[in-house]
């Protein structure tokens, strides 16, 4: 009788003991997994943040490429502005010195001559 309370016990103990064992390894499973989950997300959201971030990079230093571009024809264009403004404040400043030289040279005669105006119809081709 003792040595089958014993045995029982013994069983019990072991049942237990395993129970406990089982128990632990789940936990210790569960904690693994759960790192290498953690693991696994973090390498990702960083690698993703490695991607967006290229992507960014890119993004942003084509259209700083474009803006460039924008400015400079802006700036070519407002230097063919300020070129062109030069040239005709230039050419304004001959014209009046011409006219002023024209007025003083042209004889009275060509200013007092009078011309007859030719008028052009469709059945006038002779003319």
């Amino acid at each position: 009788l003792y040595s089958s309370i014993q045995v029982q016990n013994n069983k019990a103990k072991s049942v237990a003991m395993r129970n406990q064992i089982e128990s632990q390894v789940r936990k210790d499973l569960e904690k693994d997994i759960k790192e290498r989950i953690d693991k696994e997300v973090r390498e990702k959201i960083e690698k993703e943040k490695v991607d967006l971030s290229k992507r960014l990079k890119a993004k942003l230093e084509n259209e700083y490429k474009v803006k460039l571009k924008k400015l400079c024809t802006i700036e070519n264009i407002n230097k063919r502005l300020e070129n062109t403004q030069v040239m005709m404040k230039e050419e304004i400043k001959k014209l009046k010195e011409l006219r002023k030289q024209d007025r003083s040279e042209v004889p009275l005669f060509i200013l007092s001559q009078q011309f007859e105006p030719v008028l052009f119809t469709r059945n006038n081709n002779n003319n």
